[in-house]
């Protein structure tokens, strides 16, 4: 049996966890796509994130890039979005790779999501198809 040890202690993550200040957040690249033949009323939605960050004077700069991929296995992609997102966070802390191992994994995506949903919404409501309506907590 192999067990691994937290490179953070969660009373350390929980620490840092508290100094951060979300300060600000843009769109700062998008695109889309829609092939309209593929289409159909039962799309299967697949996503991809990755996140990156660098520590800043204020505190910590993350780059959020969030894609969603919705078609049918039969028919092919009907429908691509991509949106990058930055956010800005104010900290006394020097953020590490061992906390943001976690952070991105737990806390991260329930920032980031609302704001790529409501991405999404937007863009599919004028590409003249059903709008896509994301659930509120990506799983």
């Amino acid at each position: 049996m192999v067990t691994t040890k937290n490179k953070i202690s969660p009373d350390e993550y929980r620490r840092i966890l508290e100094t951060l200040d979300l300060s600000r957040i843009w769109l700062e690249n998008g695109s889309f796509n829609v092939n309209r033949e593929n289409l159909s009323e039962k799309l299967a939605i697949g996503f991809k994130e990755k996140y990156t960050y660098v520590n800043t004077d204020a505190g910590a700069r993350i780059t959020a890039v969030v894609s969603l991929n919705a078609g049918e296995k039969s028919r092919g992609i009907a429908i691509k979005i991509m949106g990058q997102f930055v956010l800005d966070f104010n900290t006394p802390d020097t953020l590490t790779d061992d906390f943001f191992e976690i952070y991105q994994d737990i806390s991260l995506p329930f920032i980031v999501w609302p704001f790529f949903r409501e991405y999404v919404y937007s863009i599919t409501s004028r590409m003249e198809i059903p709008p896509l309506t994301l659930p509120q907590i990506h799983q």
